[in-house]
């Protein structure tokens, strides 16, 4: 009877090495499948790359880096970025638009660049007199918009991840850098964050590291738009929030 159960006590070990080891190595033994993804990506200047090189803008440098991954065969994007656009108008092309739908239908990652244009509307208007009651208005249509431009987006797919920029402060170039501009810039964020937070979708803050790069993020050019270097931090920041899902 002992030796019965010396031997099925070393069989029951073996065993469970075997399953251990199976475990730890898994990955090895048995390899995901290499998959395709189907970025689209919606928004502003931002979206299209202005202030970048070629094929510097945060969407191409986010393929890149995904492609690199064992596990990714193939990243497919569709840019939908249009100069100028406020949310309202992103949210008017979502809806009128069918090739921006039928992408949205396909698309296993959504991104979103929204809200510089806002805060710039109301610059222009007050003619550089700005003061946080001039952006009361505005924030409350920025709300309204964004939750429907992330309603739209989960109606047509509710699979996809979205990720939304945060806005980083285009007031440093022309109002230079003051309290008030960071409290309307703060309050903004805290709204947006709020709302993707609510619409079960993913905020990609970047005001932080725009405010200590100072002009090193953005383009001489027009000093508004960010450089190859601020698009390779939108990019990190997106990625690393795409990895830890």
């Amino acid at each position: 009877m002992n030796k019965i159960f010396k031997w099925l006590s070393i069989f029951i070990i073996v065993l469970a090495l075997a399953g251990g080891a199976t475990y730890l190595f898994k990955d090895r033994l048995f390899p995901e499948p290499s998959k395709d993804i189907n970025i689209v990506a919606l928004g502003d200047s931002l979206t299209y790359g202005v202030g970048s090189s070629e094929a510097n803008d945060y969407v191409t440098r986010l393929k890149t880096r995904l492609e690199r991954l064992e596990t990714i065969d193939e990243v497919t994007t569709s840019n939908f970025g249009v100069t100028g656009n406020t949310s309202t108008q992103i949210h008017r092309r979502l809806v009128e638009q069918k090739d921006i739908q039928q992408a949205v239908k396909k698309a296993d990652i959504v991104t979103i660049t929204a809200g510089g244009n806002d805060l710039m509307a109301v610059v222009r208007l007050t003619m550089l007199r700005t003061n946080a009651s001039s952006f009361e208005a505005a924030l409350t249509t920025y709300k309204k918009e964004m939750k429907a431009i992330l309603d739209t987006i989960h109606k047509e797919n509710n699979k996809a991840k979205v990720y939304v920029f945060g806005i980083y402060n285009p007031f440093t170039q022309i109002l230079g850098d003051n309290e008030e501009a960071d409290e309307i810039l703060t309050t903004w964020n805290n709204a947006l964050a709020s709302i993707t937070k609510k619409e079960h979708a993913e905020f990609v803050p970047i005001a932080s590291e725009f405010h200590k790069a100072g002009a090193t993020f953005i383009s001489p050019k027009d000093q508004f738009h960010p450089n190859d270097e601020g698009y390779a931090l939108m990019a990190k920041k997106l990625y690393d929030k795409i990895e830890d899902k």
